[in-house]
């Protein structure tokens, strides 16, 4: 059996866990051992310590099928040393089928590294789930070991910013600060903000994670978006501030690029509010200008040159759509970076429910109450009624209006659970957010009483203060993960002294369907189960 990624100890143990991250660099070793095939080409002996052309495909958002299987196939007959995907592997929470997809079409051998994606995060953990199975394909490359060795010349950081852990930027920061003058550093997580993608969705990573990267001159690969898009030379991404549009991304500490890499095969999607105009983009590929499911493949020390790499975007039937050169400099410093290498405006802090007592769910047609559920019903008016409590508490560490911390934004993200239905379509669905400051001494039991006594004062509450969203906002997928509208006033006006505050959802669908508290209780399958 492989064993877990293990490695120097971080300065915050916190920020170390392998439930979060994953981090490792290339080095030299043999080739894979999968049978070649006929127009294949062949990948580069690298016993001899020949780092030159180093071949790294960049491509996420899979699903399952003959469309996946194309582009793996593609990246594969390109001799992709080293496979990089963003999360969102097959889109029914099946690590075995993609896997065995992947070993049928590629081989077992097929160097493939990857980062969870929202899709990703009901079978993350666990015993046969994503992380699992990608951390046993991990122990079956020879090219890649966990944290490097002297001489190393790439460095990979995995986050799931947006999706699962936290600390994702101090992580990154740490994780970075070992390799100052490796050359070729890339971050790489599943989500986006909104600015860097040219669909629909909005900010769910926060600009710290891509500011840091930036800080260190680090590449940035993302999904989530079922497009290809890439920057231009960026000095800083929250200001849209753009370094150079030169053909040639001089990388270095202060300056990089960003791209997204979604074209896998689940799905193509448009360019959403003409998205794709925007200045800092150079390149963007998707439905409306007819494009075709493909990866992003760069050849790094590119004519053993340690500090050049050439990349282009490549679709399945052949067609060249990007094609950019980068030269890094490690040690290079800049002008910009002392007017931006400080800590973002913006800081995204993601809290989960407060264990299996943070989650009390009640349905007022039969009067039933389920402390701890993983599964938060939403209401059908012939089936049922529900209305949820999910009780956070955000750390005086990462705010604390003492001492002038203000909230921006906050929002509640949910996921649509599967059914037997599988996807769910466009349900007619709505979710109202309320809020309701709860004792000090607030357990579940306590609460289940509240709840038989004070149901009528909830309503008044969310009825006085709320926020709502529905599927004409956000198609509801099974699967998929909704963002709710900026609900910052609700929670400032519910959250006490210590930083904890309780939300009311209160949810309504045609369909009897349910959604999950994304960041509910991380168990060991990554959310809370009903107590037994």
């Amino acid at each position: 059996m492989p064993q877990e990624l293990r490695g120097p100890p971080s300065p915050d143990p916190k920020l170390s866990s392998n439930d979060k991250e994953v981090r490792g660099s290339f080095k030299k070793g043999k080739k894979g051992g999968k049978k070649e095939k006929e127009g294949k080409k062949p990948r580069k002996n690298r016993e001899n310590g020949d780092n030159s052309d180093l071949r790294v495909a960049f491509v996420a958002d899979w699903g399952l099928g003959k469309n996946p299987a194309k582009v793996m196939n593609l990246v594969d007959d390109w001799g992709a040393e080293l496979v990089v995907s963003a999360g969102d592997f097959d889109y029914v929470d099946s690590p075995d089928a993609f896997m065995d997809m992947m070993d049928t079409e590629v081989g077992k051998d097929f160097p493939f590294i990857g980062s969870v994606g929202n899709h990703d995060i009901l079978e993350w953990y666990g015993r046969g789930g994503y992380r699992d199975r990608l951390l046993e394909k991990l122990g079956r490359i020879k090219d890649i070991s966990c944290y490097g060795e002297y001489g190393a010349n790439m460095v990979f950081v995995m986050s799931g910013v947006g999706s699962l852990g936290q600390n994702h930027a101090q992580f990154i920061d740490l994780s970075m600060q070992n390799y100052k003058s490796v050359p070729w550093k890339v971050c790489f997580w599943h989500k986006n903000q909104k600015a860097y993608q040219t669909g629909d969705k909005e900010n769910e990573t926060g600009y710290e994670v891509y500011e840091t990267c930036r800080k260190h001159g680090a590449i940035i690969a993302t999904a989530h978006e079922h497009s290809y898009e890439r920057t231009h030379l960026m000095s800083h991404f929250e200001s849209q501030s753009i370094a150079s549009t030169n053909n040639t991304l001089n990388i270095k500490p202060g300056e990089t690029f960003a791209f997204v890499s979604g074209l896998g095969g689940e799905s193509m999607r448009k360019w959403v509010k003409k998205a794709n105009k925007n200045p800092w983009w150079a390149s963007t590929v998707s439905k409306d200008n007819k494009g075709e499911y493909g990866a992003l493949l760069c050849k790094f020390n590119k004519g053993g040159d340690p500090n050049l790499a050439r990349c282009k975007f490549k679709d399945v039937k052949g067609k060249k759509w990007d094609d950019f050169w980068v030269h890094s400099d490690p040690d290079g410093v800049s002008e910009t970076y002392a007017v931006f290498d400080r800590k973002p405006d913006v800081e995204l802090v993601e809290v989960g429910v407060e264990g299996v007592e943070g989650i009390v769910s009640v349905d007022r047609v039969h009067g039933g109450v389920t402390c701890g559920g993983s599964v938060l019903g939403l209401s059908n008016s012939s089936v049922s009624s529900y209305i949820h409590a999910l009780r956070y508490q955000i750390p005086a560490t990462v705010f604390d209006p003492v001492k002038g911390d203000v909230l921006r934004s906050a929002r509640l993200q949910v996921m649509g659970a599967h059914s037997g239905r599988g996807f769910l379509g466009l349900v007619e669905t709505r979710i109202a957010l309320g809020v309701r400051l709860l004792d000090s001494d607030w357990k579940c039991r306590c609460v289940v009483d509240g709840y038989s006594t004070e149901q009528g004062a909830f309503r008044i509450d969310m009825s006085d203060n709320f926020v709502e969203w529905s599927y004409e906002d956000e198609g509801w997928e099974a699967g998929e993960v909704w963002n709710s509208p900026d609900i910052s006033a609700i929670v400032s006006a519910g959250m006490d002294s210590l930083g904890r505050v309780a939300l009311l959802m209160d949810g309504s669908s045609s369909l009897d369907s349910e959604v999950r508290s994304v960041y509910g209780v991380h168990g060991r399958w990554g959310f809370a189960s009903v107590p037994h």
